[in-house]
């Protein structure tokens, strides 16, 4: 069978622009969610046992691997940014997350594959530090699934947000802009 041509959906301007805009959409998206993380973890305090308890957990539970996914969308979308030459010089303080986010985001979304006793890389599943013990599924004081800071990488978003919106746009955007 002969391979598939690959075609591009769109121009290089335009994709360099969806990347550009993805990397700034992404950041908002970690940022927001870690208001959402805080919010849930401050509502949480003082529950004591019961169903309000247990909802107020799933909360949390659901925030975190929003979070995840935010910060997995954010990494995907450097790295596109990166491939065509954007934010080169801004993004690089996101270098040390990246392989964390990864591992998050796949356990998290195989959550149940690993409780079955499936999944990849079951040995990482759990992480064992002098300061706690935890799996891809916890939340431990401020760090998800024992690799991730909530807190930490969520600051370091936000210090970036400014000098992302001081990059220069690409050229075209493939959409009209509201004005």
């Amino acid at each position: 069978m002969a391979k598939k041509a690959v075609e591009p959906i769109m121009s290089e301007d335009a994709e360099r622009f969806m990347a550009f805009a993805g990397v700034i959409q992404w950041a908002y998206a970690v940022v927001e969610q870690g208001k959402r993380i805080e919010a849930a973890v401050g509502e949480r305090i003082g529950a004591r046992g019961g169903n309000r308890a247990i909802a107020l957990r799933s909360q949390i539970q659901t925030e975190c691997h929003l979070f995840v996914i935010a910060a997995w969308q954010l990494i995907k979308h450097r790295e596109w940014a990166g491939r065509l030459g954007l934010f080169e010089a801004v993004i690089r303080d996101l270098d040390g997350f990246s392989q964390d986010i990864r591992d998050l985001r796949n356990m998290r979304e195989h959550v149940d594959e690993y409780f079955q006793g499936a999944g990849n890389n079951k040995d990482r599943w759990r992480v064992q530090t002098p300061e706690y013990s935890a799996d891809a599924s916890s939340l431990v004081d401020t760090v998800i699934g024992g690799r991730l800071d909530w807190t930490l990488f969520s600051a370091t978003v936000g210090r970036l947000i400014p000098a992302l919106l001081n990059a220069p746009v690409p050229a075209v955007a493939p959409f009209r802009l509201p004005t």
